[in-house]
């Protein structure tokens, strides 16, 4: 055969790709005893369901909620933080708002707020109270005031619940507003605590509110904030373990820059209680989106991609791994993918972990990746019962070794399925049909296994020399007459140096000569000098005098 075809044949099923993810963050089965089931939930349809953006914009808080079609967003922060959302809402296909959310009067809350309103034209505005509206017209260009007052302003109060979607939003805070000037750090106590509720799972959303604000909702609403999911608030602040215990949140988010990190005591706390945390800083999670379905969670970490595709899988054998490979755009974020989201549709067929398809079971299965703003590709992975594997996938031989390999068929060896053994390049190293591998030269190949079905494995060999590293005389001094010969051997170190090749030479011919087989000829009265020099350029040498 060939060597090509060989190759050809070794090579079928490999692949090789960009996508190298940390993880994937699906989190599923619901019950009263374990909130996260091990197997992963196959990511929701588009524009299906409920979708909860936390965008990374720096230690400001910027939300939006998606619901069977409705969106509504929460807070922005600065008037700076403004643009770098709306590019992510633009790319989440967002067209309209039903709903603005003031959290409470802060402007690293709201000051942005007006430009997003008039770009999306909110039709109603929700906050804890009168004075986020005169803020929000504050902070507003003339014809962003004009978007604000278009829209319905409503003040939410403790016990009040609107609908975004299919999703209920119940507000347990505050419970009473206090009076504050402009700007003072009291403000934070008028923040919003929002529960959203949609079927079973809940995300309790709190602004800038103190632990002291949410033990007050907890004696006037008992058991009502305990939710699946907890922004953090005031950022990264560091909340009351005792009321974060009645929460009892299964996830953390925090909405915060690199710079202002959570205290790491405090997100050792989060996880020792369970919790998974996550954080929108471009060094942490970036964007993070929460999926659900009503019953299970779909985590997502990342930026917005505007193109992400699967190139095709060969045919797998049970226990064979294979690197998917596709595109990602913009290229800047292909280095630093690993918050893509993998799902396979059938894990009895096809496992998926990291960028990673591990082989199960005979079948067809549908492996999806998809980005923070629900980008999708799939491929088809198809895997058959025969498979073969070998009982080494690499070794190192010196030139001339020999080394068995053997190879198992399974997990069941259908009838007339036969094995022949293959090398991708013969002068290297070539296999019998009984699998042994002789190493001819120094080089690296592929020596394997191919099924009549297709299957094959591979063993990568690479073949090394041993060099001479000393080259010794027998005789270092000769004394000859014109006429005599003398025999000189060369002994080489290590003796089983692969290349034993030895050259002679004399300095000068007209004294004495020297044969191939180190027979010294002496020609002429003089001195001269007589060489052996190995292949590794190694040498000794012996002078001869001769009378």
């Amino acid at each position: 055969m060939r060597k090509g075809m060989i190759w050809l044949l070794l090579a079928a099923l490999l692949t090789s790709g960009v996508f190298a993810a940390r993880g994937e963050e699906a989190i599923t089965g619901y019950d009263e005893t374990a909130l996260f089931a091990e197997e992963d939930s196959n990511a929701l349809p588009a524009g299906e369901g409920l979708e909860v953006f936390f965008f990374d914009l720096g230690r400001v808080d910027g939300i939006l909620i998606r619901c069977e079609g409705v969106d509504s967003f929460i807070d922005v922060g600065f008037h700076k933080n403004a643009a770098p959302a709306i590019e992510y809402m633009d790319g989440l296909g967002v067209d309209h708002l039903d709903s603005y959310i003031c959290s409470h009067a802060h402007a690293d809350h709201i000051e942005g707020g007006p430009p997003i309103i008039k770009k999306y034209g909110a039709d109603r505005i929700y906050m804890p109270h009168a004075r986020c509206y005169t803020q929000l017209l504050e902070f507003a260009s003339e014809s962003q005031k004009a978007a604000i007052e278009n829209a319905e302003h409503v003040i939410v109060r403790a016990g009040d619940s609107f609908q975004i979607g299919g999703a209920t939003v119940y507000c347990y805070g505050p419970v009473s507003v206090r009076k504050c000037a402009p700007g003072a750090q009291t403000e934070n106590d008028n923040s919003l605590i929002l529960k959203l509720v949609y079927g079973e799972r809940s995300i309790l959303l709190t602004g800038d509110t103190y632990s002291g604000q949410l033990e007050k909702a907890m004696r006037k609403f008992p058991g009502k904030l305990k939710s699946d999911v907890f922004k953090n608030p005031h950022h990264n602040g560091t909340q009351d373990e005792n009321v974060v215990r009645k929460i009892d949140p299964k996830i953390t988010v925090f909405c915060t820059a690199d710079e202002n990190p959570p205290e790491r005591e405090y997100v050792s706390f989060l996880r020792k209680l369970g919790s998974r945390v996550y954080i929108t800083g471009s060094k942490h999670d970036g964007n993070i989106k929460l999926s659900s379905d009503g019953h299970s969670l779909l985590v997502t970490r990342g930026y917005p991609l505007t193109e992400l595709t699967l190139n095709p899988i060969k045919k797998l054998y049970p226990t064979q791994k294979a690197n998917l490979s596709g595109t990602i755009k913009p290229a800047k974020y292909a280095d630093d993918i690993d918050w893509l989201c993998w799902t396979s549709s059938d894990k009895s067929v096809a496992k998926v972990s990291n960028g990673v398809v591990e082989a199960v079971g005979e079948g067809t299965a549908t492996i999806t990746v998809s980005s923070v703003n629900g980008l999708r590709a799939t491929t088809e992975v198809e895997v058959y019962s025969c498979g073969v594997i070998l009982n080494k996938s690499s070794m190192k031989m010196a030139v001339g070794d020999n080394a068995m390999l053997k190879y198992k068929i399974g997990p069941t060896h259908p009838e007339g399925v036969t094995a022949q053994w293959v090398s991708s390049d013969e002068s290297v190293a070539f296999v019998t049909d009984e699998g042994e591998v002789i190493a001819v030269r120094s080089g690296k190949v592929k020596v394997g296994v191919q099924l009549s079905n297709g299957a094959s494995a591979a063993c990568s060999v690479t073949v090394t020399e041993t060099e001479v590293e000393r080259i010794s005389l027998n005789n270092h001094r000769l004394k000859l007459s014109v006429g005599d010969t003398a025999t000189l051997k060369a002994r080489l170190h290590p003796s089983d140096a692969t290349n034993k090749n030895v050259q002679w030479a004399s300095s000068d011919e007209s004294v004495a000569t020297v044969d191939a087989f180190g027979t010294v000829t002496a020609v002429g009265k003089g001195k001269c000098t007589i060489g052996a020099k190995a292949a590794s350029g190694k040498y000794d040498t012996c002078e001869v005098r001769v009378k």
